[in-house]
């Protein structure tokens, strides 16, 4: 894990985002991760990523994540 995590694999900063966030509840090192997964254009990690952005009350960022895989609905 730490050698994909070093070299940026989106997956492996996706999974470890979940586990700092969630599981340790370290929200910053989580959040991180997060990001890392969401510029690495990991779907998985740009969604929750931009969810989390969402909850935290960051509603431009958190749609305009949302707008890139257009997650978002328009009706």
């Amino acid at each position: 894990m730490e050698f994909c995590l070093r070299y940026g694999n989106g997956e492996a900063h996706y999974i470890e985002g979940i586990k700092q966030y969630f599981a340790l509840h370290d929200r910053p090192r989580g959040m991180r991760h997060l990001k890392i997964a969401a510029t690495r254009n990991y779907k998985k990690g740009n969604y929750l990523y931009a969810l989390l952005k969402l909850q935290a009350g960051d509603h431009v960022e958190g749609m305009n994540l949302l707008d890139l895989h257009k997650w978002r609905n328009n009706t």
